[in-house]
């Protein structure tokens, strides 16, 4: 795999600026001056839109001419206070017109190729904020957080839906629209629309925002506002608000603007599944940026990054990335649903239109189950793991609900508190016919009348497997005995209960997919994906019992 430097050799950077000079040192001259490695902070901003003749910030030690930037945007004294106000104790700074040789690309290439190693190697990152002010930043984050407070302060419990629609209509009355209108302001700073800055983001979450004179804004405790916690609140707000079928205009603008942002699952996953498709929504000057500038959150050194005299189309990095990305992290690789319906084999592979439904937003520790293996040399990618029959998986979902029942009804565990069987199907757009969108299924989470469970039911029979096989035939668009599930990963994450206290749910990851024959060659077609919570103790042996080994191709 092309992957980049470990954790235990990390790579320094070519560069250093320091600061009360502002003479830019070569890493090895700044080592030899002290007995230890120097400490630095980093910068994260944008530039490359705003470029002009104006007169550039003046820095020393370097070969190539730093370029100036339109005062609109920042000018050079601007950018000097910045660097003041961020330096460190030892006075170094990592910034890339003075660390980053901007003329010869190889070397280019190869620092780019470190931009990981860089970030997650600084003592304190930042991001600048060019067109807010203190005041207007502090005014419009604090407009999103209480929004997303209210939301998450009515406890709203997943697993049985029981919040006060009311009350939550009476949020999204007052809320809503400021919640959109400080959204939109404080996104539609370039940064956010700047590529090369989305993946620094998911390098330094942990990074402190300034506005563009160099102050932060203060969380209540008086820490500095962080990437990070503004992801959170994004997030809260995502979550909390109602399914897309019932979704207001105002509030699917909203979801779009945090879409376009790029903050959507930051820190969700070890292994970042929303980048790729965010790298999209941002702007650069080459398409081939659109790999370069988020590979290295994977940890990857791809196309000229690692061979510096290659020239690569963007088609060729994109298979490349998609083609790692699956070695990498098959749960990572997978969990997307096309919105346009793929090209022929390749429905397995990510596009940069593919979105996540936000069920799956809130993930804690993952266990890959299977490999994908595909290269250059070998395109089609084969795919080793467990399979089984979708009709078997129906079965196993039925008998856990009936246990889930029994043991609710019978308090046979005194301190069983009853939750939902969650198990969800979600089809790639294509799948029924060249029209077709997304479908997103929630098969248990519906309250009376329809909750076949005898929690909602105070008292019915339970649901049985003849009933939630129908209720799956109903939703998809071909026969149940036409698909099969291929084994991905385990997810293991907490959900809080309205009641209070929350539980643990382990839950499993799937690919759908079709089992078609070409003549000789036998492929699995992914159609969608599928999650659904791991079987009780009970039913482990029952549930095992559906899985068989398999090892086939993907389209």
């Amino acid at each position: 795999m092309a992957m980049g430097s470990s954790d235990t050799n990390p790579e320094r950077p070519q560069r250093l600026l320091h600061v009360p000079t502002m003479c830019s040192e070569t890493w090895d001259s700044v080592l030899a001056k002290s007995d230890r490695p120097p400490t630095y902070n980093a910068l994260s901003y944008t530039w490359g839109r705003f470029t002009s003749k104006d007169l550039p910030l003046k820095v020393g030690g370097i070969s190539w001419q730093v370029p100036g930037i339109h005062p609109s945007h920042f000018t050079a004294a601007e950018f000097h206070h910045l660097l003041t106000v961020i330096a460190p104790e030892s006075g170094y700074v990592w910034v890339d017109i003075a660390c980053i040789d901007q003329e010869y690309l190889p070397m280019k290439m190869e620092e780019i190729g470190k931009q990981a190693d860089i970030f997650r190697g600084a003592e304190r990152t930042f991001i600048w904020l060019t067109t807010h002010t203190r005041d207007s930043l502090a005014q419009n984050y604090r407009t999103l957080m209480e929004f997303g407070e209210l939301l998450m302060s009515l406890q709203i419990d997943l697993s049985n839906l029981s919040y006060n629609k009311k009350t939550l209509q009476n949020i999204l009355d007052t809320g809503l629209s400021n919640a959109l209108d400080a959204a939109q302001k404080i996104f539609r700073d370039p940064w956010f629309t700047s590529l090369w800055a989305l993946q620094e983001a998911y390098l330094r979450p942990d990074a402190t925002i300034l506005t563009k004179d160099g102050h932060s804004i203060d969380t209540s405790s008086k820490t500095p506002v962080d990437l990070e916690l503004l992801s959170a609140y994004v997030q809260e707000i995502y979550i909390g608000l109602p399914p897309a079928s019932s979704m207001s205009p105002t509030a699917q603008a909203l979801l779009n603007c945090f879409h376009r942002s790029g903050l959507m699952g930051i820190d969700t996953f070890d292994v970042p599944v929303h980048i790729y498709p965010a790298a999209h929504a941002r702007q650069c000057e080459n398409d081939v940026d659109r790999v370069y500038a988020i590979m290295q959150v994977y940890r990857l050194r791809l196309g000229s990054a690692r061979y510096p005299h290659r020239v690569y189309t963007p088609e060729e990095l994109e298979d490349e990335l998609v083609q790692s990305l699956n070695r990498l992290s098959p749960l990572a690789a997978q969990l997307f649903l096309h919105q346009s319906p793929p090209m022929a084999n390749r429905a397995w592979m990510i596009t940069r239109v593919c979105v996540l439904p936000p069920t799956y937003f809130m993930v804690g520790s993952i266990e890959n189950l299977c490999t994908i293996d595909a290269t250059q040399q070998q395109p089609t990618p084969i795919y080793k793991g467990r399979e089984c029959t979708l009709e078997d998986m129906v079965r196993c979902w039925a008998a856990s609900i009936d246990q889930r029942n029994n043991e609710y009804l019978h308090h046979i565990n005194p301190n069983y508190k009853f939750h939902h069987y969650s198990a969800d199907i979600d089809l790639d757009a294509g799948h029924l016919d060249e029209r077709s969108r997304p479908m997103f299924f929630r098969l248990m989470e519906e309250r009376l009348p329809t909750c076949p469970c005898a929690f909602c039911r105070r008292g019915a029979q339970p649901f049985g497997q003849l009933g939630l096989a129908t209720r799956v035939q109903e939703l998809l668009p071909c026969p149940i005995s036409q698909y099969r599930l291929l084994e991905i990963a385990n997810i293991a994450t907490t959900t809080s209960l309205s009641s209070g206290g929350s539980y643990r749910v382990s839950c499993s990851l799937g690919i759908l997919g079709t089992t078609e024959q070409d003549g000789d060659r036998k492929f699995f077609r992914r159609v969608g994906i599928c999650c659904w919570e791991k079987a009780q103790a009970e039913l482990i042996s029952v549930y095992n019992g559906v899985w068989t080994a398999a090892e086939c191709c993907l389209a």
